[in-house]
């Protein structure tokens, strides 16, 4: 003990406490634990972070490609929809064969296919004779019935492949002969006009049965010509036709067939 009482005093003011006393090497050694323990805290903590993240990112990836499965299966059935709308407008719902709309539209695609290969296209305009004194003696639904028929004997005519035949307005019909000629497009037209004819379909307000009278034209379709002037060539021939007596194919060439009473 000192004289001063210094080493006294000391011991005195720590007097009944617990005391640690640490080295320099303790020290560090204690300082060094801590760090790391520090650093594995920190490393555990950003390891929890990592897989929570790691999982918050697959979950959002598996919503992602979800949402974009629902969005194309979404997309998938409107193009269907607009699909079976698109068809449906194109379709003449009483005789279920392709009505005007739809022919306009190939007509308008076939006339520039055959432009610019130099194919010859007909037309064939068909009209049913007679057909407002059937519907006043046999009613309308006679008359739809009529119509059905007269469709389903066209097509059983027109079976090739690219042909088309449409209900082009009331009791008319147009049918589309892809690289035909209007001599070619003659011999169709005839072979409708007997098909139809030997329906048998009585039609007592003009004693006779139900026949259809038709107007052929053909052109290798080029600049000097438009879609619309062959159609108007065949509505013309279709007028020659009805003027002649019905019941009979007319185009520039001439007239053939049987007559109306």
């Amino acid at each position: 003990m000192d004289e001063d009482g210094t080493l006294a005093g000391i011991l005195g003011k720590w007097s009944g406490k617990r005391v640690i006393y640490l080295t320099e090497e303790s020290l560090k050694s204690t300082l060094l634990h801590s760090v790391i323990a520090l650093l594995a805290l920190i490393s555990l903590v950003s390891l929890y972070l990592v897989v929570k993240l790691r999982k918050l990112s697959e979950k959002l990836d598996s919503d992602v490609k979800q949402r974009t499965r629902e969005f194309h299966d979404a997309n998938e059935l409107l193009r269907k929809a607009n699909a079976e709308l698109e068809e449906i407008s194109m379709v003449d719902k009483l005789t279920d064969i392709s009505n005007r709309r739809c022919f306009e539209s190939t007509f308008q695609k076939i006339w520039a296919i055959c432009m610019r290969e130099r194919h010859p296209l007909a037309l064939i305009m068909i009209d049913i004779d007679n057909f407002k004194p059937f519907n006043d003696t046999y009613g309308h639904l006679a008359g739809d019935q009529c119509l059905k028929s007269v469709a389903e004997a066209i097509k059983s005519v027109v079976k090739r492949a690219g042909d088309l035949v449409a209900r082009f307005g009331g009791e008319e019909f147009i049918v589309m002969l892809l690289n035909t000629t209007e001599e070619d497009a003659a011999i169709v037209a005839e072979d409708i006009r007997k098909k139809i004819e030997s329906l048998g379909i009585n039609n007592e307000a003009v004693c006779s049965v139900v026949t259809v009278s038709l107007g052929v034209a053909a052109a290798i379709p080029d600049n000097s010509i438009s879609p619309d002037e062959l159609i108007n060539a065949a509505d013309m021939a279709l007028y020659q036709a009805k003027k002649g007596g019905r019941n009979q194919v007319a185009g520039l060439s001439g007239v053939s067939g049987g007559r109306g009473c």
